[in-house]
């Protein structure tokens, strides 16, 4: 050390600097190395960091670091339980029902039998996706109102004619309130976080029913594995060996005897080997794609996920005072004209008459009254909760009624002067929807704990299951009909609207053969009825409804 000592004194006097002192270098940590020993990194490293007088002042040199290898991380194998296997004869039992009752039923779309029967396979879908989960979403109150309305709308097809707008309406949309029904089921998803729910809806469509095919066929394979019951591995040989044994001997003993030729005969009569094929190939990619689905439904936990903290605080105070207040100005200089000509009873201009009015209007107000609850949505869920933001908002909601009011006697001035229709009973439906929305946008200013988006959803689908039962085809008829002042005018108005009467269901048919109008103009219509419902041709259909029609309509002509 004193040698050392002396060493760093001369070289201060020389250099007149004074020598960099290196700092000892560290032996890297064993668990970084996982093949090269502790014991072996110590000894090389301390080799390495000797001091010497002879390099007093020098940067040690580090020998080359030995090679490092790491073992490759190894996949676990997934391990097929008897709950996985479980999914299979599942998902084959609702890929052949989609199978028989969807696609079977599209052969003969000509009958109209495609949604009777489609809503029959989501009844039994239902049932089964339920006796799959019931201990996940037994006390979910908001899957049982879904459930209930759907069961509804599935029985709708039973009671009244499905051959019609509605029915179609609704064919059409139970898939998407279907795959809101399942996704939301997993219980990841919070009811207000309407973002998540349309994204997780994305994925139940085009990810879930692919993603795990690879589990499928793993399933399959897993029957006859290591592990797996002997029982059904030695079924599954028998079924290999059995049912081509059974292809070669049914021909020969047909041939061998006459009457056992003529039952097997009798059996095969309709049997066509390309729709077996076709069926069979469409059985077994929907089996697929279902068991897909809910095995990505099964695996998601029942637990929320955490809340994302809001990436936007929300406006400036001056920024959303300015924008609510323009806006809401001019409402209210909308709605001071509204009052003037619509409820004041003041003369409109020359050359405008009430019919064109109340026509040129109504879609623009139901358009900004959406409009209008947007921005509501917007600014109660972002921003920051003021007097006079609520006082805004308050106002916004207030001058989207009048509107609303306006619009409802827009139409009813329209319907008046021109008579119900579908598109006016819709419109009408909608409106009453809106308000019963605003209703609730005002408790939510309220209460804040009011998922509003939510119960908004499951209003618009319990209207929608109402305006079904309310039997708007035969409401269209009653109304109009109940508008003539007697019977002369009630044949003008079947004669006038001819086609647009014959185009509605058997619920419309029903009620124009109770009416007191001209037997033979009602005949002639009913007549063009039939022609244009090609499933009377095949006498194919199985509402009450129409059975009800039908039967009618033969007393009608005895008449």
């Amino acid at each position: 050390m004193d040698n050392l000592q002396k060493n760093k004194n001369a070289q201060e006097v020389t250099t007149g600097v004074a020598p960099i002192e290196q700092p000892p270098l560290e032996a890297p940590a064993a668990e970084y190395l996982p093949t090269t020993s502790a014991q072996t990194i110590s000894e090389q490293t301390a080799g390495q960091t000797a001091v010497s007088p002879q390099t007093v002042g020098q940067v040690p040199q580090l020998s080359a670091q030995p090679e490092m290898t790491y073992a490759p991380i190894q996949k676990v194998k997934h391990e097929y339980t008897m709950k996985d296997r479980l999914l299979l004869p599942i998902a084959l039992l609702i890929g052949i029902l989609c199978d028989r009752l969807v696609f079977g039923s599209a052969e003969h779309i000509e009958e109209g039998s495609i949604v009777f029967f489609t809503g029959i396979f989501w009844l039994c879908y239902l049932v089964i996706f339920y006796a799959l989960f019931w201990k996940r979403i037994k006390k979910d109150i908001y899957l049982w109102a879904v459930t209930a309305f759907l069961v509804l709308l599935c029985l709708w097809n039973v009671v009244f004619d499905y051959n019609s707008v509605f029915g179609y309406m609704s064919f059409l949309a139970m898939p998407s309130v279907l795959m809101a029904h399942a996704v939301y089921s997993m219980g990841s998803i919070n009811i207000k976080e309407i973002g998540t729910l349309f994204f997780e809806l994305i994925c139940g469509w085009i990810i879930k029913p692919f993603s795990a095919i690879g589990y499928f066929f793993g399933s399959i394979g897993s029957m006859t594995g290591k592990g797996s019951n002997k029982k059904i591995s030695k079924v599954l040989v028998a079924l290999l060996i059995v049912l081509p044994l059974l292809a070669i001997v049914i021909p020969l003993l047909s041939s061998a005897d006459l009457v056992v030729s003529h039952y097997i005969g009798k059996i095969f009569e309709d049997f066509n080997i390309s729709r077996v094929i076709t069926h069979t190939v469409w059985a077994f990619c929907l089996t697929m794609f279902f068991f897909s689905f809910l095995w990505n439904i099964r695996g998601a936990e029942r637990t929320l996920a955490p809340s994302k903290p809001k990436s936007f605080s929300g406006f400036d105070k001056i920024i959303s005072t300015i924008i609510l207040g323009a806006v809401l100005l001019v409402y209210v200089l909308f709605c001071g004209v509204q009052v003037l000509y619509l409820f004041g009873g003041a003369g409109l201009p020359k050359g405008i008459t009430y019919s064109e009015y109340a026509r040129e209007g109504f879609l623009q107000l139901i358009l900004i009254a959406g409009i209008n609850l947007v921005l509501f949505g917007i600014f109660v869920k972002y921003d920051k909760k003021t007097k006079l933001l609520w006082g805004l908002l308050s106002g916004i909601l207030a001058v989207t009624m009048i509107m609303l009011i306006s619009a409802i006697i827009r139409l009813w001035m329209y319907v008046d002067a021109y008579g119900l229709t579908w598109l006016r009973l819709i419109s009408a439906w909608f409106i009453v929807f809106l308000a019963a929305v605003l209703i609730l946008a005002v408790v939510r200013l309220i209460k804040e704990q009011l998922p509003l988006i939510g119960v908004c959803l499951l209003l618009l689908l319990g209207w929608y299951t109402a305006l079904g039962f309310a039997n708007p085809d035969a409401l269209i008829v009653k109304y109009n009909l109940a508008a003539c002042e007697d019977k002369e005018d009630r044949n003008k108005w079947v004669h006038s609207n001819f086609y647009k009467v014959s185009s509605l269901s058997d619920n419309a048919m029903i009620v124009l053969m109770q009416s007191d109008a001209d037997k033979e103009l009602v005949m002639e219509l009913v007549n063009y009825n039939r022609e244009m419902d090609y499933a009377y041709s095949s006498d194919a259909k199985y509402s009450l409804t129409s059975k009800k029609a039908m039967d009618m309509y033969a007393e009608y002509k005895k008449k």
